[in-house]
């Protein structure tokens, strides 16, 4: 009785990690060379005409800084004293209708005849014995080929990007670029708010890197380290 317990555990874990969702996202990184600063920075709007004190930028804000804190850089309030200054910038594109094909399948009707049978029956002593009877075998259908069919796919293209600049203020100064991090995303979910836990994630985690080129990112929902930018733990181990 316990193992078949503790094989039911084992599927229903199997299943639930199975069932787990997972963002995938596409990631540039660039950096500058034999730039070495602190990790010291301050955050702003990569748009000037945004404020500070935007509710939805606060809102990116705030997974950003959690993410970047896991990466060993801190907040500095204020004008002076940081190493460096991030701007983010987060978008999303207008919808965009995208016709796809996918095979259908197709399916005929095979079988359904009469046959004859033996049937063992009883009678009320309790003897058994065969008589031939005819019964109903009836259709089934099997796929017998596919066709392409075209659907209409609404997709949303979500954008994050962090660009570092040496030095704490960016008033009336040419900073140097340290490094920049875009992470794109092009699927069916039109709601950015629910994936910028994710896309700061991926963000933070390649800022100051250099990838070469794009690369692929992905993060299962219950990750540790999701969780942690979420705020639903205290660490992202």
């Amino acid at each position: 009785m316990k193992s078949l317990q503790c094989l039911f555990v084992l599927a229903v874990a199997v299943f639930a990690s199975a069932c787990t969702s997972v963002s995938t996202f596409k990631v540039d990184a660039i950096s500058a060379p034999q730039q070495i600063v602190g990790r010291s920075y301050r955050l702003i709007p990569a748009n000037p005409e945004t404020s500070p004190k935007d509710l939805r930028f606060m809102e990116a804000e705030r997974y950003v800084r959690t993410a970047l804190a896991a990466q060993g850089y801190t907040p500095v309030q204020g004008e002076q004293g940081a190493d460096m200054v991030i701007t983010l910038d987060v978008a999303i594109g207008e919808p965009e209708n995208v016709t796809r094909t996918r095979p259908t399948p197709i399916y005929a009707e095979e079988g359904g005849y009469y046959r004859v049978a033996r049937v063992r029956v009883t009678d009320r002593d309790g003897n058994a014995s065969y008589v031939r009877t005819t019964v109903w075998s009836p259709p089934y259908m099997r796929v017998i080929g596919s066709v392409d069919s075209a659907y209409t796919e609404t997709l949303y293209e979500k954008r994050m990007a962090l660009t570092a600049f040496a030095g704490s203020s960016t008033d009336g100064e040419d900073l140097p670029q340290l490094w920049s991090v875009v992470v794109l995303a092009r699927d069916t979910n039109g709601d950015l708010r629910s994936i910028l836990p994710q896309m700061a994630l991926a963000a933070a985690t390649y800022a100051g890197k250099d990838t070469s080129g794009q690369v692929e990112y992905s993060v299962k929902a219950d990750a540790p380290e999701l969780l942690y930018v979420r705020g639903e733990t205290t660490s992202a181990q």
